[in-house]
């Protein structure tokens, strides 16, 4: 028994992804071949608005992000890591020499010494001074090998040394020491003369050299004064010498100025070889807006790290990236536009432009990965109280953050497949197909929309000359749904099941690209002339 079918049941085919056939419909005995006739058949479609998401595959571990910035959303390489270089050593100053101290006479007049004072240099380092060493403004004493001050009094002529009391000696107010464990105070020391000897050695803990001692030769070459402030002698008029010795001694701890060449970090290269296809083939030629470098140092000895940012492109014609850094010491951030960082920088960080950078992605083809080499760096600046003789590990992390964009010229894809408008069970030949719709667009540009017709493969249907049939149309910038698109397909085609679309983006300036920049075809309806197709063997398999 043969069974009409109704025009409420082509719609409802025609709707997507909704076909159906009830199964009180008795089909066996339909003829082999039905052709119903579709004369301006006009039905809605289905299109969820088409974004890059629909393009760009990004997941938690992709280099590509979605990030929020002051004007949206937008698309950016992401990526970075940790590194470490070759620990700063700079060894001990050791002092093997005594220091150059003349005898200083003192004449005693009615009792009481007249005060004097004598030069005295010491060469610190015996040539051994770490070449790493420029200038030093203190030293701290080692605690195996301290800095002892001593003093003799003698007498001339070989007589006896006359009982002395209140004797106070000077040395260097910047010179920090101890007493008898008690703080020497501006320099001046109260000592006990014990048969023509100082009780107790001075211990000398800090030595500050004002505006620093520099190293020539290998040497740090220091030279003060010493003397006798005062003193009360069981003699009324008699000629005294003292005699000063200090002790060699070793420095495990400086301020001053150094310079040392640090072994470069060994930073993680950036992987781009998850970029999508699309960006790297065809007319798109993709850069990146404003490129990025961030980098976080531990420097454990707070002068200045200067060196030669070095990009390197593996994969691709383009040119390395050269840029010398300026000093820092902590924190840094290169950018081609310092006025548009993305990331906030501590106080005090060194903020670089260096609008090379926007030239890291130039050259045939995107590629495959960029090596970030920090080259000849060198801590080089003021220190303050840094350990001598251990390893001081440098190490840090970095990022290397850049929004993507196109350059002008450029032509990008977003794509959007619509299938199973017959539910993958009928033909129909198309005479004449009208889709029309009403655009809403995001994007600050001109776009070109694209329809192809697919068939139930989800293959683009060819037309009788081999070609695959399409329509386009202009989507302006900004467009607000009020004006409506109207794409014609005069070429008969068979075995229409859905459509793709293709938004093609032209002319590209440098925006950056942003989930945000959207296509929405709103109220489309595809208007069909032709027939529909029914074979009995076929509908039988896939509905009975």
């Amino acid at each position: 028994m043969k069974k009409a079918i109704s025009i409420g049941l082509l719609l409802g085919t025609l709707i997507v992804g909704n076909s159906c056939v009830d199964d009180k419909y008795d089909l066996d005995n339909l003829d082999a071949t039905t052709a119903v006739k579709l004369e301006n058949l006009t039905v809605p479609v289905r299109l969820e608005t088409i974004t890059l998401d629909d393009v760009l595959d990004i997941s938690d571990e992709s280099i590509i992000k979605k990030k929020t910035g002051k004007n949206g959303m937008f698309y950016a390489i992401e990526t970075g890591g940790s590194f470490q270089a070759q620990p700063i050593n700079v060894k001990e100053v050791e002092v093997l020499d005594y220091a150059t101290i003349s005898n200083l006479p003192l004449v005693v007049n009615n009792g009481e010494i007249t005060p004097g004072e004598v030069e005295f240099s010491y060469l610190l380092g015996s040539g051994q001074v770490d070449d790493a060493i420029i200038r030093v403004t203190k030293l701290w004493v080692s605690d195996s090998k301290p800095l002892e001050l001593g003093l003799t009094i003698s007498s001339p002529m070989g007589t006896s040394i006359p009982q002395i009391t209140n004797f106070v000696i000077s040395i260097p107010e910047t010179f920090a020491a101890t007493y008898k464990g008690q703080t020497v105070i501006n320099g001046e020391v109260n000592v006990d003369i014990v048969n023509g000897r100082i009780d107790s050695p001075i211990m000398i803990q800090v030595l500050d050299f004002g505006d620093g001692v520099y190293r020539e030769n290998g040497n740090l070459d220091f030279t003060g004064m010493i003397g006798v402030k005062s003193g009360t002698v069981a003699a009324q008029n008699t000629t005294l010498e003292a005699t000063f010795t200090m002790s060699p001694f070793n420095a495990n701890k400086i301020s001053g100025e150094i310079e040392y060449d640090v072994e470069s970090p060994d930073f993680s290269p950036v992987e781009l070889n998850d970029i999508p296809d699309f960006l790297m083939d065809g007319d798109s030629k993709l850069i990146i807006s404003n490129p990025q470098v961030y980098i976080n140092l531990e420097n454990p000895v707070d002068a200045p790290f200067t060196g030669t940012l070095k990009i390197l492109p593996y994969g691709n014609n383009g040119a390395d990236v050269i840029i010398p850094l300026d000093p820092f010491v902590f924190n840094t951030v290169i950018a081609a536009d310092i006025d548009n960082l993305f990331f906030t920088m501590p106080q005090g960080a060194t903020i670089q432009q260096a609008t090379d950078l926007q030239n890291v992605l130039y050259g045939e083809g995107i590629p495959q990965s960029l090596d970030i080499d920090l080259a000849n760096p060198v801590v080089k600046g003021d220190i303050n109280e840094v350990e001598l003789g251990s390893d001081l590990m440098v190490s840090g992390d970095y990022t290397f953050f850049a929004p993507l964009a196109f350059e002008s010229q450029s032509q990008i894809l977003y794509q959007k497949k619509e299938t199973d408008f017959f539910d993958g069970a009928n033909d129909v030949n198309i005479t004449k197909l009208v889709l029309s719709a009403y655009p809403t667009s995001k994007i600050p540009f001109n776009v070109n929309l694209t329809v192809y017709p697919l068939d139930k493969e989800g293959n683009r249907i060819k037309g009788a000359r081999g070609n695959e049939i399409s329509a386009s149309g202009m989507v302006k910038a900004y467009a607000n749904g009020s004006e409506q698109l109207v794409l014609s397909f005069d070429q008969p085609f068979t075995g229409l099941d859905g459509v793709e679309y293709i938004v093609t983006v032209n002319n590209m300036d440098g925006t950056a690209l942003s989930p945000d920049q959207t296509l929405t075809l709103d109220k489309i309806r595809a208007t069909i002339t032709g027939s529909y197709i029914i074979v009995d063997d076929k509908y039988e398999e896939d509905y009975k």
